[in-house]
């Protein structure tokens, strides 16, 4: 062998660890889907679209998407901010749904961008700063997107609202339940203070009885969540709105029932099916400013 030779190998040896640990960084799973939703939203100009619609248009290339959770799960220790469009659950693709109608009403049709306007949803201020920055409730997700700008929260302003009757407090009391939280219990404290300050703040709900009446209001790509009769918890599901050619208002959610992304029946009916559920909140997506 060469020293030309044996210097090219031990420099392989060298930095073949380095190029492994940089391949273990990627958190982004399912460039070929971001890439096919990009591909489709600029030949069909899709950016023309308004915001609520072009968020619907977005979710409705997941439908069949396998339902996954806890695909932001994947350190005791640190928070990082995990993309996966391969695999879906009643958060995630909502947020996706969103992160990416954004993405291409900037025009730049990047993953780089995608990953940043993610990053701006998921996390209060729009900075991810550990795991109790994550935006964990959507009571509280919408009220931090509201005032980033993202979203306006509009359950206070339907005809038959009522003030949101229970106290936060489900992760505090369920912390073991939460792999960072169980790992780090230094960190429960944070999110009693989170949930604290939600407590503090006047929120509204639709209570599901209200909402056959009320769905004329409501338009496709508006997010939900589906308040629930659970202890200390605020919703126990979430969605988006999708008014169909028939003007019927339908639910669109990835189901961990069907276990994949579905556009389900009318609203109202779902609700009136459901045990748990008791109501909605919801907000309606902005146009970038």
């Amino acid at each position: 062998m060469t020293r030309r030779e044996f210097l090219a190998v031990s420099a392989a040896i060298t930095f073949a660890p380095a190029i492994a640990v940089a391949q273990k960084e990627d958190f982004f799973t399912g460039r070929d889907v971001f890439a096919r939703i990009m591909d489709q939203a600029k030949a069909g100009q899709w950016q023309k679209l308004q915001m609520g619609d072009l968020v619907g248009q977005v979710a409705k290339t997941f439908i069949g998407t396998p339902y996954v959770g806890h695909t932001f799960e994947i350190f005791d220790d640190r928070e990082v901010c995990v993309i996966n469009l391969k695999g879906l659950d009643c958060a995630t693709f909502y947020e996706a749904s969103l992160a990416l109608a954004r993405t291409i009403k900037t025009g730049r049709l990047t993953e780089s961008e995608f990953q940043k306007q993610t990053t701006r949803i998921r996390y209060r201020g729009g900075k991810l700063k550990g795991y109790v920055s994550r935006l964990h409730y959507a009571i509280d997700y919408f009220h931090d997107n509201e005032e980033k700008g993202i979203v306006q929260t509009i359950s206070d302003d339907i005809p038959g609202a009522l003030l949101y009757p229970r106290k936060i407090s489900f992760m505090t009391k369920n912390f073991e339940k939460y792999r960072q939280l169980k790992a780090n219990p230094a960190l429960v404290p944070e999110i009693t203070k989170t949930e604290d300050e939600i407590n503090f703040r006047r929120n509204f709900y639709i209570p599901k009885e209200k909402v056959g009446e009320i769905e004329i209001l409501l338009k496709t790509g508006d997010l939900l969540g589906l308040t629930t009769t659970t202890e200390g918890l605020d919703v126990s599901h979430t969605g988006l709105c999708y008014r169909d050619e028939t003007d019927t208002l339908r639910f669109m959610h990835a189901s961990s029932v069907k276990k994949e992304v579905i556009l389900d029946g009318r609203l109202s009916d779902y609700l009136t099916k459901s045990k748990i559920n008791d109501g909605i909140i919801v907000a309606r997506p902005l146009e970038l400013s």
